[in-house]
Order: structure tokens, then C-alpha cells, then sequence
């Protein structure tokens, strides 16, 4: 929900495959934007919005639903939008952003590439994990959207490439929900 405050009305969003990029499409559906996907989730939860939805196309990528391959990077490659939604497997402190696959990294930059703004979005439990494929630095990164328990100096250590970070506190959303 945090996330999507930073999405305005006219902005073009990019969205990425995967349940935190997912959550976050739920809140911005409302607004008069235009998405592009490559997640098949987040077409299905924005099918009955009134803005613009574009899906990628691409190979399906059964393990998180989302598209890739050589005509998602083609697509990709001839659009340029406001704003990025990107999720990430891991973390790895001295790297940065990783996944489990080449071909979803290759998407993931691709993505990067052509965003304004990277608005980064990750729960804390992905500090705790290291795939294999690192497919962006920090510094490639705008906004850093996470719970408050990430860890503290990982979160620091974050801040030196200038990447804004914003937390959110759980037990405070717990109850905003109720």
C-alpha cells in the first residue's frame, strides 16, 4: 500500500512478476494510470480496471507466472514509462538485487533500463536470501519500499548509494487492515 502512494494519476507503471509487485498492483488498480506487465497475476488482478493494461508477451515462467524471454526483452525494449514496481528473490549486501534465473535477470534490467523511477519493494525476509543471479546494484535503485524489520544495517548500508528507503511498520498495517 505504501508502494502504491508513490504512483500519481497519469503516471506510466511498469510492473514486475512476483507477490510483492503483485500486492501492490491491488492498491494502485484505482488510479488513472497506464500498466505494463509481465506478470500474469498482475494482468488478472487489473483486468477490470478502467486505465490502460498492456501484458509483454514471452515465454511463460511457470515458477512465478510472469513472462520472459527474447519478445519480453523485444517489448521491453520499445516502451519507456514513469515508473518501475520491482520485486527481487534476494539480497546480497555485496552485489545487490538477485534472482533464481538468468532469464528473469535479463528482465528485470531490461525493466530497469527503461523506467524513469526503480521503486524497489521487498518484505525483510528477503534480506535473508541469496539467489544465484544479481541483475542490478543498488545504485540502479530510486526507492527502496520494505517492512521495518529489515535489518538496520543492511538498510544503512543501502542509503550510501542514495536510494530512499521507506519502511513500514507491520504490527501498525496489522491494524490498519483489522
Amino acid at each position: 500500500k505504501k508502494a502504491s502512494e508513490l504512483i500519481e494519476d497519469g503516471d506510466s507503471v511498469l510492473i514486475d512478476s512476483g507477490t510483492t509487485p503483485l500486492a501492490v498492483s491491488k492498491f494502485i488498480k484505482h488510479k488513472n494510470v497506464s500498466i505494463v506487465t509481465n506478470s500474469i497475476p498482475v494482468a488478472t488482478e487489473c483486468a477490470d480496471f478502467s486505465g490502460t493494461l498492456a501484458l509483454t508477451g514471452g515465454d511463460l515462467l511457470p515458477h512465478s507466472m510472469g513472462l520472459g524471454g527474447p519478445d519480453t526483452e523485444k517489448y521491453l525494449g520499445n516502451i519507456k514509462v514513469n515508473k518501475l514496481i520491482l520485486g527481487t528473490s534476494g539480497v546480497r549486501l555485496d552485489n545487490g538485487l538477485t534472482t533464481s534465473s538468468s532469464i528473469e535477470a535479463a528482465i528485470k534490467k531490461k525493466m530497469i533500463a527503461v523506467a524513469d523511477t526503480i521503486i524497489l519493494v521487498l518484505d525483510h525476509t528477503k534480506f535473508k536470501k541469496i539467489s544465484i543471479t544479481c541483475f542490478a546494484s543498488f545504485s540502479d535503485i530510486d526507492i527502496l519500499v520494505t517492512s521495518s524489520d529489515a535489518p538496520i544495517d543492511v538498510i544503512k548500508e543501502i542509503e550510501k548509494y542514495g536510494v530512499t528507503v521507506i519502511t513500514v511498520n507491520l504490527t501498525e498495517v496489522l491494524v490498519e487492515n483489522k
